[in-house]
């Protein structure tokens, strides 16, 4: 069974629903020193619109947003260079979302974003100072998703690969996409 490449609205759609799985993702960037980094953070939400932490009505990740501190190195790297990346990862599913950084202040946003969880990292609240919105612009979004059906498949492809047999054809783990958040329709990149 050849792995099956989503198109369209149906990509956009398997795509916002894995990502609002996900309440943690990884955020890499380049320090100023020019070294890859990568944080794990709590995403804070999925899109500039969405009140909550999801990606609304099925619709693509156009903005994944998380809240740092403005002294901790990571605002002073993403002034100097904002190109991130965004990887999340739970069991066969994969996602990358790619796109550039921005820092905001926006207390009301702050506010109207703000859990608990939070508090664990920041004692002053959403009014603190200290506390910025990290807002990623996504124009690349990618993902695979080797679970259910998909994942037994994998796994029986796997087992039929002896050492120094064949060895597991890629083409052959499950659904996958490669999607441009800007377009409006949603439709996929084109390769």
């Amino acid at each position: 069974m050849a792995r099956q490449d989503r198109t369209g609205s149906e990509a956009v759609r398997e795509l916002a629903d894995i990502v609002a799985q996900f309440r943690t993702a990884m955020l890499v960037n380049a320090n100023v020193d020019g070294r890859h980094r990568a944080r794990p953070m709590t995403i804070a939400n999925r899109d500039a619109d969405a009140p909550r932490p999801a990606a609304p009505g099925g619709q693509s990740p156009r903005q994944v947003s998380f809240v740092a501190s403005r002294t901790n190195g990571l605002v002073e790297d993403l002034q100097a260079e904002p190109s991130v990346c965004i990887t999340m990862q739970e069991g066969a599913k994969y996602v990358c979302l790619a796109g550039s950084a921005r820092v905001s202040q926006d207390r009301e946003r702050l506010r109207g974003l703000w859990n608990d969880t939070f508090n664990a990292w920041f004692r002053g609240g959403p009014d603190d100072p200290d506390v910025v919105l990290i807002d990623c612009d996504i124009d690349f979004a990618e993902y695979w998703d080797g679970s259910g059906v998909e994942g037994v498949r994998l796994m029986a492809e796997m087992g039929r690969a002896r050492p120094g047999g064949e060895a597991v054809d890629p083409r052959r783990m499950g659904r996958h996409a490669e999607v441009d958040p800007s377009q409006a329709a949603g439709r996929p990149r084109t390769q």
